[in-house]
């Protein structure tokens, strides 16, 4: 009977069943937050003309410009992919993408601005990071306070997620303050971002050409990438209108996340040191994602994928690519061989914003 089971073995049988219980849930609510799409499904086209064109490149600003713009923001939990996706981004076909990147400035520049002082980091500290996971646009900018979205769910738990939030209400009502609050943060992002992605047909000397040589407008889409994106999605919206953005979500599956990041808790975390702390934490973020940013007509360009589905099943990267940002189901094709290595996950998921 139990009552003369070995403690050790009683023990080890409650773990098991624990881990297996906690396995189920998060499997649950990952199913619940991102319903499974069979593969071929196409995603509703909220945001474009009969024809296809995005309704942003059909508005009187983008006509004014030598090329459809717009602003891309990815943003996700840390460890989520979106380092990853920003790489595969920044080298789509059939569009200019300029994207951060330190070896966009000259070293004369850098080392004036010397950019890690901005928030007080040490030189060493702000290369490393930067050297794995890109440069970021939170590090090279004062507009908004610059604050570690793991670090603080680490100090403060789930609120984490409501102290990071920003939304339109937080963008200065005064049209001369958000004026001069925009220019400033496209001055200092601009300053790092440069041109990559060019198709084929570009031009040797970076202009944008047909195969008849005869220039040709190309959309031209600035990329950023911050985890803390996920949560200020449309504050970034309200602050650079008119200006055109698009909105990328990454998230991962919540317990192979709550495992990945294992080796970002600190020594000063009063939360997320054990894995069900850490899930709880990935479901206020996803929580908090689906009510604000992917609430029906709050962005409408707006979408959140899974990178296990995202990297398993090229269609969905051809349908983020035509649907989401523009661009032909043919030039899409040709980005598959640039996908990124990330561990297959279950099939289909693309996730768009539903219109009002």
């Amino acid at each position: 009977s139990l009552c003369y089971m070995p403690t050790a073995v009683v023990w080890r049988s409650a773990l098991v069943l624990c881990a297996w219980l906690l396995l189920g849930c998060t499997l649950a609510a990952w199913s619940r937050v991102y319903p499974a799409a069979a593969p071929g499904d196409v995603p509703p086209r909220d945001g474009f003309a009969a024809d296809g064109t995005p309704r942003w490149a059909l508005s009187g600003l983008a006509d004014e410009l030598p090329a459809k713009r717009a602003y891309v923001f990815v943003g996700g939990l840390p460890r989520s992919g979106t380092t990853h996706v920003e790489a595969w981004l920044s080298h789509a076909p059939g569009a200019t993408v300029s994207f951060l990147g330190k070896e966009h400035i000259a070293v004369e520049e850098y080392e004036a601005l010397a950019p890690w002082r901005m928030h007080n980091h040490s030189r060493k500290n702000f290369e490393t990071v930067i050297r794995t996971g890109g440069l970021e646009g939170k590090f090279v900018q004062d507009v908004m306070a610059y604050r570690s979205l793991f670090h603080q769910m680490g100090l403060h738990g789930e609120r984490a997620v409501a102290e990071l939030t920003l939304s339109a209400a937080d963008v200065p009502h005064d049209e001369a303050v958000r004026t001069a609050a925009r220019n400033r943060l496209l001055m200092q992002w601009g300053r790092f971002w440069g041109r990559a992605g060019l198709n084929a047909e570009a031009a040797g000397d970076g202009g944008a050409r047909s195969s008849g040589g005869g220039a040709v407008s190309m959309p031209h889409y600035f990329l950023e990438k911050s985890p803390e994106n996920v949560l200020i999605a449309p504050y970034l919206r309200s602050l650079l209108s008119p200006l055109p953005t698009h909105h990328l979500f990454v998230a991962r599956h919540p317990l192979i996340w709550a495992l990945s990041i294992q080796k970002w808790v600190r020594g000063d975390f009063v939360a997320m040191r054990l894995v069900a702390e850490r899930v709880r934490g990935w479901l206020a973020v996803m929580e908090h994602m689906q009510t604000t940013a992917l609430r029906p007509g709050a962005l409408p360009s707006a979408v959140a994928i899974a990178i296990e589905s995202f990297a398993a099943h090229p269609q969905l990267q051809q349908q983020l690519l035509a649907g989401s940002f523009g661009l032909g189901a043919a030039a899409a094709c040709a980005v598959e061989a640039t996908a990124v290595a990330v561990a297959p996950g279950s099939p289909g998921l693309l996730t768009r914003a539903p219109s009002a």
